[in-house]
């Protein structure tokens, strides 16, 4: 950030400049990353699969809705209609069921997360300074909603009820250094 000005002087080393433009950071992080597939299954216990439920399903194809139209979020669930896996009627505890443990064709939405923090270091000795430091967290706002119950058996299966991550969030902080 030190800029050369005439015969050796450097702008931000001293003066008014120095203390208007000098000792300015940004910082920031992004995690991009596709969704994490989702394991579905049932309410029903085998206790042959350590916990695990797989359900009975007709296809892998068709699952997820499409989520191209804006509306998406108040008029269809996450998932599409039951013709995609077998109904909760057809759950049944007399036949395991052939769901893999995570559906390939079923995920949640994207990651896309921007932090970003802004500080300015105030010198007054070589050893004392104070740093204000401005942070962003999710700074688009983006949200991510949640799929809902992955329990095919559940009423609520697919129904968007919340979202995975928070709102985005600032703060402010003060430090003094000696």
């Amino acid at each position: 950030y030190l800029l050369p000005l005439g015969k050796g002087k450097r702008f931000l080393n001293s003066g008014i400049g120095a203390a208007i433009l000098g000792n300015w950071r940004l910082g920031g992080t992004h995690m991009y990353a596709s969704g994490y597939p989702l394991s579905l299954g049932t309410s029903l216990n085998y206790g042959i699969f350590n916990g695990r439920n797989p359900a009975f399903v007709t296809t892998h194809e068709g699952w997820v809705a499409d989520r191209s139209n804006a509306d998406w979020l108040g008029s269809s669930p996450y998932f599409n209609a039951p013709e995609a896996y077998a109904p909760a009627s057809q759950q049944v505890n007399t036949r395991l069921g052939n769901m893999t443990r995570y559906n390939p064709k079923a995920r949640e939405p994207w990651v896309m997360e921007d932090n970003f923090s802004l500080a300015k270091s105030f010198p007054f000795t070589e050893s004392i300074r104070i740093d204000l430091r401005w942070e962003i967290f999710n700074i688009f706002n983006r949200s991510r909603f949640s799929p809902g119950s992955t329990n095919i058996q559940d009423p609520n299966f697919g129904r968007v009820t919340g979202t995975l991550n928070d709102p985005r969030r600032m703060q402010l902080g003060l430090k003094l250094y000696w």
